[in-house]
């Protein structure tokens, strides 16, 4: 229960504001007393009236540009996105308690009316001045004298001109009685404010009421459309939504198309952005990044982006999914988050308490959220699913896998998912090696992505026999031999993509530990402007390898891009006038136009060797894929001495 004192503010109870408060600290909002709350009458204009009544919400002001919402519910998820969606920003939220809300919506909007001044929110100066003069004794002749004063104002606001008259010998009154000049001269502060007050409703004609639809359709209208300025200032908070602003600057919209947008808008109190997309003006994409720009934030296409595995792991998926947010990657030692819903205060707070240190967000598109929360989540429980009913299917009390079972083995179907999740996932997350190594216990899978090492799984131990056998099978190998290592070739398609796979088996205490060497075809064609060179770098490393003779060296670690970087220079040399030799071990991309040799030791093709040949074969530049001894480096630099490119 709340009262309304005699000056018009609301006293809600002892125990709604203790429920106000205890709610704020709750969700770690402020909570304000709307009596003590500087007011912006023209902030109201933010909200419908009708939005502001359903959900105990009110917009009070202002902060730093940001406006400030008073809620009575800040709990209440799908309410505080009406406000936000409706706003079209983001908003600074206060808790107040519900009695006092409900109050001052009352008093805004007035009746449907509008937004009113500030004059009539607040309540009048006049009434806190009167007890003033009471304390002082002489004051008893001037009491009778005030309201006298008052009276005519008050009735000269029908229409009556002659009563403004008597107002007029009222103020004259003052000034000729000198025993209290300091009355006096409060009363003239007063009076001649009061006074055009009074004049001004006489000649005025009456203004006519329009409803609140009307003047915020009016107000954002005027915002968006060009030439339509106001000259009152109080009317210049009240402006078109800021995603209005984004899409007709940028020119996605037109004017005419916005206004038909908020006319719709204001006649259903629908969220804007979901007008757009129904009349087609703007797809999903336009919209989120429109979103972006509007806080300022960084967009992301999801698609585009490399993902690291490690990222999804500091996020439960069930609050990845109930505030669309997933993780994508790092910045350093930040993690880089990815939001559906950039203005979603309450996302932010549960992000800050989990992850309990800095982080940097993006805006995706709330499908591809959505899409990839599903992929990213689901590949480890498809994983653990397939390998539990692998292993129900194993018989645990044997050792190893007798020849007449291998063909059952190969056909077995939750070991081939098993193999196919694994290696889709290797593929999803561009990892450049695959490791499935056995221990005593179980079975481990990691992956090398950017050339770091990264735990994926572990897998019961029962399964290793199943899948090391259906690889074998794949790369054409031994399934039988288990005792030497093997090497061996995979060829995938992964969508539009052409996938090579190079296996190789090894012997361990624990069983045949396999890596895979994901080689994907499509990046032997890939120009020198997609490795990410800084310009500098990029250009001195053109100036080396324009030259007609020399030897250059690419070193790095496994899986820094080595290959990736010589066969990109391969392309950007590659043309019918050059003839171009490589000898690797193994070839791990075929490129057109270009003579490539596999070394094969056992027939006694070895580096320094098939180097002596090629010499012999008039090649304008000779691509070494190692030089693994002295007299293949010495053969390599002869090589470029004599006028070749090594």
């Amino acid at each position: 229960m709340s009262a309304t004192d005699t000056r018009g503010r609301v006293a809600p109870s002892k125990a709604e504001i203790d429920e106000a408060r205890a709610l704020a600290r709750e969700v770690g909002l402020e909570y304000v007393d709307l009596d003590r709350y500087p007011l912006n009458a023209a902030a109201a204009s933010l909200l419908p009236e009708q939005l502001a009544r359903r959900q105990h919400a009110l917009a009070v002001g202002w902060k730093y540009g940001t406006p400030v919402v008073a809620v009575a519910t800040p709990d209440n998820v799908l309410a505080m996105d009406d406000v936000k969606t409706v706003i079209g920003r983001d908003i600074h939220a206060v808790v107040a308690c519900a009695s006092q809300i409900d109050a001052y919506i009352e008093r805004m909007y007035a009746g449907s009316g509008g937004p009113v001044s500030p004059r009539a929110v607040t309540p009048a100066a006049p009434p806190p001045a009167e007890p003033a003069p009471e304390p002082s004794a002489p004051a008893h002749d001037e009491v009778p004298e005030a309201p006298a004063a008052e009276e005519p104002a008050a009735e000269a606001a029908p229409a009556e001109p002659e009563t403004t008259e008597p107002a007029a010998a009222e103020t004259t009154e003052p000034e000729a009685t000198e025993p209290e000049p300091a009355v006096a001269s409060e009363e003239e502060q007063v009076e001649p404010a009061e006074a055009p007050a009074a004049k001004a409703p006489a000649h005025k004609a009456p203004e006519p009421v329009l409803s609140q639809a009307d003047l915020e359709l009016a107000a954002a209208i005027d915002a968006v459309l060009p030439g339509s300025e106001e000259d009152e200032p109080a009317a210049a908070p009240a402006k078109a939504p800021a995603l209005a602003d984004v899409l007709v600057s940028s020119g996605q919209v037109t004017p005419e198309e916005m206004e038909a947008a908020l006319r719709e808008q204001a006649a259903t109190g629908r969220p804007l952005a979901d007008i757009l997309g129904e009349l087609g003006l703007v797809s999903e994409e336009d919209l989120i990044r429109a979103l972006a720009a509007e806080v300022g934030m960084e967009f992301v296409d999801l698609n585009d982006w490399t993902f690291d595995p490690t990222a999804v792991t500091i996020l439960p998926e069930a609050m990845a999914r109930r505030h669309q947010v997933l993780p994508i990657g790092f910045r350093g030692e930040a993690p880089i988050v990815a939001l559906a819903n950039p203005s979603d205060v309450f996302a932010l707070d549960d992000l800050r308490t989990l992850l309990g240190r800095d982080f940097k967000t993006v805006v995706s598109s709330p499908r591809q959220v959505a899409e990839y929360i599903s992929r990213m989540y689901r590949k480890d429980e498809e994983t653990a699913e397939a390998a539990r009913s692998a292993v129900s299917q194993s018989t645990p009390d044997q050792g190893g896998i007798e020849l007449t079972d291998l063909h059952a083995v190969v056909e077995d179907a939750p070991i081939v998912k098993y193999v196919n999740l694994i290696l889709r996932q290797a593929l999803q997350e561009r990892a450049s090696d695959v490791h499935i190594e056995p221990s005593a216990d179980d079975l481990r899978i990691r992956f090398r992505i950017d050339g770091v090492m990264h735990d994926i799984t572990r897998s019961p131990k029962a399964i290793h026999g199943g899948v090391t056998t259906r690889l074998k099978v794949m790369a054409s190998l031994d399934i039988a031999e288990h005792r030497i290592p093997q090497d061996g070739r995979i060829s995938l398609s992964a969508g539009h993509r052409q996938v090579d796979l190079r296996v190789a088996t090894l012997p361990t205490v624990h069983g045949e530990k396999v890596v895979m060497r994901v080689l994907d075809k499509s990046n032997a064609m890939l120009d020198l402007s997609d490795l990410g060179f800084l310009p500098t770098v990029k250009q001195r490393y053109e100036a080396a390898f324009r030259k007609p003779y020399g030897t250059i060296l690419v070193t790095g670690p496994t899986g820094s891009g080595k290959s990736t970087t010589l066969y990109a220079t391969l392309n950007a040399l590659n043309n019918p006038e050059r003839n171009l030799i490589t000898v690797e071990d193994p070839v791990e991309y075929q490129l057109p136009g270009v003579n490539q040799v596999q070394v094969n030791p056992k027939a006694g093709l070895t580096f320094a060797s098939t180097l002596r040949s090629i010499l012999r074969s008039d090649p304008d530049i000779i691509l070494v894929g190692e030089v693994r001894d002295r007299e293949t480096a010495v053969i390599a630099i002869e090589a470029a001495l004599t006028g070749h490119l090594v």
